[in-house]
């Protein structure tokens, strides 16, 4: 998130990227070589990567769940070159799951990590 941090602040010399909330911007995991899987990244998230506004970031997002390669999804040439700073994939076989379990003034949250190739969770977070 620093290398993030320090690529925007370069590129926009703009520091109020330090009073971003990384936390809620994108699911952290405990292993260190994720990928950011290009089929669930969120607007904000493309944003961040490439450095394109919530309008662009938003048509990116139409495309969800149908791209194979950063070919499909029509980035302009500048765009590529923000987004190749990153690991990405398509169809990463695990998820982050978050299930919110509210009654009345009662709050409940689970959140794991789910490996769909072998239905298993991972890493579980339970706030109550």
């Amino acid at each position: 998130l620093n290398r993030v941090n320090e690529i925007y602040m370069n590129k926009y010399h703009d520091n109020s990227i330090e009073a971003v909330d990384f936390e809620e911007l994108f699911y952290m995991s405990n292993e260190h070589n994720r990928t950011v899987d290009l089929n669930y990244a969120t607007p904000l998230a493309w944003q961040y990567m490439i450095g394109c506004d919530k309008i662009r970031a938003e048509s990116i997002v139409e495309g969800w769940g149908t791209y194979t390669s950063t070919d499909d999804i029509l980035l302009s040439d500048d765009e590529n070159a923000s987004l190749s700073k990153f690991n990405v994939s398509f169809f990463e076989p695990i998820v982050n799951v978050k299930i919110s379990i509210n009654k009345k003034n009662e709050n409940a949250v689970i959140i794991f990590e789910y490996n769909i190739t072998s239905k298993k969770g991972s890493n579980f977070v339970f706030k109550v």
